[in-house]
């Protein structure tokens, strides 16, 4: 069961990397805000995407796959 847990939360820190990394080639610094990894994203995608339609499609699809283990 832990090794199932690590293995899961490995995942969930890649797809959050990968979503900062792309944000970051559009000029989106993801930063540090309250209420933590997802709140932030949400910001971002509903605000500083706005421009960036396929960026928000991406955006969006890697915060699915990423609430998807809970």
């Amino acid at each position: 069961m832990l090794t199932a847990r690590e293995t899961l939360v490995r995942i969930r820190v890649k797809i959050e990397n990968e979503l900062r990394g792309l944000l970051r080639t559009v000029g989106v610094l993801f930063g540090k805000r309250v209420g933590g990894f997802t709140g932030r994203a949400h910001e971002i995608i509903c605000g500083e995407l706005e421009a960036s339609p396929e960026m928000r499609i991406i955006a969006e699809t890697l915060m699915n796959a990423r609430g998807a283990e809970n």
